[in-house]
């Protein structure tokens, strides 16, 4: 089953991916750039479908989700852009 992760590099989502794929699932990952870049490995990248985005894009959100049969949804604003409208 292919499983859509929003905050896909967090450290939350470490240990979700690691179950997802444990059970056989596949765990298509959704983050940031700047948090790929820095937070994914190119080992951990191997294998593993990374997008990259915003949360709020409903373009490519929508891409992401039309091709997954299940989301689990960790991405969050934080510091200061978490309170701005």
């Amino acid at each position: 089953m292919r499983i859509l992760v929003t905050g896909g590099v967090g450290w939350t989502a470490e240990g979700i991916v690691a179950e997802l794929e444990r059970a056989g699932h596949r765990a298509v990952l959704f983050d940031l750039p700047p948090s790929v870049e820095t937070r994914l490995s190119e080992e951990l990248r191997t294998g593993r479908e990374v997008h990259t985005g915003d949360i709020v894009d409903y373009r490519t959100v929508r891409s992401l989700v039309d091709n997954v049969e299940g989301i689990v949804h960790l991405a969050v604003a934080t510091g200061e852009a978490a309170y701005n409208d």
